[in-house]
């Protein structure tokens, strides 16, 4: 094969214009009163400094637009957007919108409350295109934690939840469910962890992980661990892991702002991302009030924390705090209680009811979350403003946090956007590889593909990603690529027909990164057309690609023509020659001469116009257990070998024929076919074939005498 310079990389890449790991799926939000925020057409807006920021007002750039949502939460909200940025849906844990904010006709009644601080999550079902897994969480202490699955090409591709796959439990967990959930990748890249706090009967908190796999959710939990603490209440604060998901962060809340009635502080923790196990446990303190919201810088060494304190009462102080820790530092203390927070933040004013909306700059601190540009967005609970926090992962003493005045619409009648106390929580999904198909594909032509790189997580551990062009070429390796990348690759197709093409990724250590692999087909063409149109289109129409060769669908019968039917015998031919001998009965005249040549000669070729004898490596990749499957059939009473390509399912019969000998023309058992290659240097009597076996449905290479006579079956030019 032509393997040299086949494959050319373009030494240019295009980046987009937010961070390298700005992830698209994450780029529309629908949260609080009707709001929502989008990325998608970012804009510049002025950021008032607060909280003794330095250097006053600020102009930034990238900042999110407002959106009308359907959704009307006082808590908990989830959304997801696809590769490209576009929204897909968004819930509250009772209902579903799609994209055009109508409710999915079997979105509605799903088991989870809008008042649960997380009230559900998506992901993507593994190894299940354009499918997610919907979990739901309820109120404090009124239900259970439940899943539901959501197909996109359901309702005209708006997607909608599968009938019969709705509020399926999950298990394994005695006593009460907080109101918390979130998910976390596998260390595999394809699957994901589900955890989910609980109170068991003897009023424990426990901390419960469930899996999702290739096979679905597995409904009973894989393990649990128990806190050690003992609670009045159920968990009601968020649940955060790190980018990695190696650190764990869990605000335990309380049932009411500022009560006594259970201890409110954090649950820390280690996880691995490989077993599910949780490990290096702690608990502390709450410094301050009910501890409820909570974020993890890009970097994962530090945590943000929001707290509530005061009366739940309108009208009646109500305090909130955001902190700022080293989660390090806390893990690795001897004694957790004596670690400060490295920053500490303080808002102190009236609550508003929750009809009205206001702009108090005292309203209370609610949910800080990472948008897709590397900032902190902090909801400011019933206004229609927000914070942003640009640089958090700078040393706190440097924080720099700005108030976006208005962000959100009002609307004309006073009745628009707001923020309520959550912000929509996401799991990361597992960054995309796609390929750019050109406007045309043609062979023994440089074709341009784009390879992108898109959104998703796990672009921090990717380290190389592999192409098989599905031709039989070598792999084309691209090192060291980058999220948020296009990358244009060429390529040169020999033959025709429809190849599937994949892409896969790896990390570091060589691991398959499952879910940021992805085929595709393409289709190439004869674009030369050395034939007339009506002789090109029954070429195409005669031949199958298997093991990327487009092999003929029969044997060649009289010179410039192929048999009836795949089972149908042919024409038998002495090696390099063109003069037929018949398949069945005896022969006269039988020459038994041979060409000295080193290569069957086009000019002796009986094959028709466009196909010729293939070549020594084309028969190797007829057997290429790798690549090919192979097993004995019989079609019409004919015996053989069928051939089937692994990747693509299409299949090629070879009637197992016998041969005719070289000495007098006399048949033998044994099947065989030509190729147009010597048998190496040292045999000029012999060329390359390969040998058909039914008796063990297999295919192996052999050796002929070129005197022998032959079957041929053709390949595409």
């Amino acid at each position: 094969m032509k393997n040299i310079k086949k494959v050319l990389i373009v030494a240019f890449c295009i980046l987009c214009s937010f961070a390298l790991h700005a992830q698209k799926e994450n780029y529309n939000w629908a949260f609080g009163a009707n709001a929502g925020l989008s990325w998608s057409a970012p804009q510049n807006y002025t950021g008032t400094a607060v909280f003794g920021t330095t250097g006053g007002n600020v102009s930034l750039t990238g900042i999110p637009t407002n959106w009308r949502s359907a959704i009307s939460t006082s808590e908990g909200c989830f959304s997801v957007s696809s590769f490209d940025g576009e929204t897909m849906f968004y819930s509250d844990g009772m209902t579903i919108w799609n994209k055009n904010n109508v409710a999915m006709p079997n979105g509605t009644g799903l088991s989870g409350d809008a008042s649960s601080a997380q009230s559900g999550i998506v992901i993507p079902y593994p190894g299940q295109g354009g499918k997610f897994i919907v979990f739901a969480v309820s109120l404090n202490k009124a239900g259970g934690l439940s899943y539901s699955v959501v197909d996109m090409s359901l309702d005209g591709g708006l997607g909608d939840v599968v009938i019969g796959q709705k509020n399926i439990p999950l298990t394994g967990v005695g006593g009460d469910f907080g109101e918390a959930l979130t998910a976390v990748r596998h260390a595999n890249y394809r699957d994901y962890w589900v955890v989910a706090t609980a109170r068991d009967a003897a009023n424990i908190g426990t901390i419960n992980v469930w899996k999702v796999d290739l096979n679905g959710v597995h409904t009973a939990a894989a393990s649990s661990i128990n806190t050690g603490a003992t609670y009045a209440e159920s968990w009601i604060g968020y649940m955060r892991f790190n980018s990695d998901g190696s650190k764990f962060w869990q605000g335990t809340g309380s049932s009411v702002a500022g009560s006594n009635t259970a201890p409110s502080g954090y649950v820390l923790a280690n996880f691995n991302t490989n077993t599910g196990i949780f490990s290096n446990l702690k608990v502390k303190a709450s410094p301050f009030g009910s501890s409820y919201g909570a974020e993890f810088s890009p970097s994962g060494q530090y945590i943000y924390t929001t707290h509530i304190g005061g009366s739940a009462n309108a009208g009646v102080n109500y305090t909130s705090k955001l902190y700022v820790w080293n989660f390090d530092a806390l893990m690795s203390a001897a004694n957790i209680s004596t670690v400060v927070p490295l920053k500490e933040l303080t808002y102190t004013g009236l609550q508003a009811p929750a009809t009205v909306i206001n702009d108090l700059a005292s309203n209370p601190i609610g949910v800080p979350l990472m948008g897709p540009d590397d900032r902190m967005y902090v909801s400011n609970a019933w206004t229609n403003s927000m914070f942003v926090i640009p640089n958090p992962d700078s040393n706190p003493a440097d924080l720099k946090i700005y108030k976006l005045n208005h962000i959100l619409d009002v609307g004309a009648d006073g009745t628009g956007e707001r923020n309520s106390w959550g912000l929509p929580v996401y799991a990361a999904m597992y960054f995309n590889v796609t390929l750019g198909m050109p406007a045309s594909l043609c062979i023994e032509k440089s074709v341009t593909f784009d390879l992108g790189i898109s959104g998703g997580a796990g672009g921090d551990a990717l380290s190389r990603i592999t192409i098989d062009w599905g031709d039989g070429s070598s792999l084309y390796t691209l090192t060291g690529p980058t999220l948020s990348t296009t990358y244009p690759i060429s390529h040169i197709y020999e033959y025709s027909g429809s190849y599937v093409v994949t892409m896969t990724s790896y990390d570091s250590n060589d691991v398959r990164m499952e879910s940021s692999g992805s085929t595709q087909t393409v289709t190439v063409s004869n674009c030369r057309m050395p034939v007339n149109p009506h002789v090109r289109s029954r070429m195409e129409g005669a031949g199958v690609l298997i093991n990327g060769v487009y092999w003929a669908k029969a044997n060649v019968d009289a010179p410039g023509t192929f048999a009836s039917s795949p089972e149908s015998p042919g024409m038998f031919y002495q090696w390099n020659r063109k003069t037929p001998w018949p398949v069945t009965g005896a022969v006269t005249g039988w020459d038994t001469s041979y060409s000295t040549a080193d290569s069957w000669e086009p000019a002796n070729d009986p094959s028709p116009e466009g196909w010729r004898v293939p070549t020594e490596e084309e028969l190797e990749r007829l057997y290429d257990r790798s690549k090919v499957s192979m097993a004995a059939k019989t079609i019409n009473g004919v015996n053989g070998v069928e051939v089937t390509d692994l990747s693509t399912g299409a299949s090629l019969f070879l009637p197992d024929l016998g041969y005719r000998s070289e000495t007098d023309g006399s048949m033998e058992t044994a099947g065989r076919y030509w190729s147009s290659s010597k048998y190496g240097d040292s045999s000029p009597t012999l060329a390359f074939i390969v040998q058909v076996f039914f008796s063990r449905g297999a295919m192996n290479w052999g050796n002929s005498h070129r005197a022998s006579g032959l079957p041929i079956r053709s390949v595409a030019k």
